[in-house]
């Protein structure tokens, strides 16, 4: 597979707009099924179809990172974003699945609560994607959905625990539903992992930002080397090959 010179970088960022933008159709779809449940205007298959839409968008992300040499950001930090983002839904899918699976006759107070801080944590996320070209207020966002995660850990525990408390219950219904709680758990943690990477982002832009600002200031001294355009490929290959330090900026007139 060839790697592209020419930079796509604003596919990246209109890519992760959608993945956020799903993700929090499909925690729209699973809270609205659960509150609902069992006569739910939202079927499973409305949550799969929403969960392939993911799938496609993951799948487009990581396609585009391996054709491309110059990327927005660490090609680390966007593999796992995406596959953070595709994992939210999975799990979503995954819980919304298990209740027919399991037939549950009736949603718990509980589950209802957890979906309910799952949008919450999606949209911060959906938000602070759709922002990561400019990353203006991406920090507030990732901090708040840090605070939802913490919550959702509240209610897990609070789920679990009082399924435990009354030895009546069949063992069968503390199995499906501690698995159901545990599937929801996932996603939230997914969205955590995905607000890591994004706080990860940002926090190498800042600390890009204020090492300019020192430059420019005469603070400290930058080692550069310039390339004419015509010399693109040698300067990548310098940069492969350990020639060229730091961090290598193309502009594209």
């Amino acid at each position: 597979m060839k790697l592209s010179l020419v930079p796509r970088t604003s596919e990246f960022y209109d890519l992760f707009t959608r993945a956020g933008a799903n993700a929090l159709e499909t925690a729209h779809l699973v809270e609205r099924r659960f509150r609902e449940y069992p006569s739910s205007s939202v079927t499973q298959a409305d949550v799969k179809e929403a969960e392939h839409e993911g799938d496609t968008i993951t799948h487009d992300l990581i396609q585009l990172l391996n054709t491309q040499y110059i990327t927005p950001f660490d090609r680390e930090d966007i593999y796992e974003l995406a596959t953070s983002v595709d994992d939210v839904v999975d799990h979503m899918d995954e819980a919304s699945d298990l209740l027919e699976l399991y037939g549950v006759e009736a949603p718990t107070r509980q589950a209802i609560e957890q979906c309910r801080v799952l949008v919450g944590a999606a949209e911060h996320l959906a938000r602070a994607l759709a922002e990561l070209r400019s990353l203006h207020g991406v920090q507030k966002e990732v901090v708040a959905l840090k605070e939802l995660e913490d919550e959702g850990d509240r209610v897990l525990h609070d789920a679990i625990a009082d399924l435990f408390r009354d030895q009546r219950i069949d063992p069968l219904i503390v199995i499906r539903w501690k698995d159901i709680y545990e599937a929801l758990e996932d996603a939230l943690d997914a969205c955590e992992t995905a607000g890591n990477v994004i706080g990860n982002i940002v926090g190498t832009y800042a600390d890009l930002t204020e090492l300019m600002v020192l430059a420019q200031a005469g603070k400290v001294t930058l080692h550069t080397r310039q390339y004419p355009l015509e010399a693109a490929l040698d300067a990548l290959h310098d940069l492969d090959a350990g020639r060229v330090r730091g961090i290598l900026f193309t502009r594209v007139p």
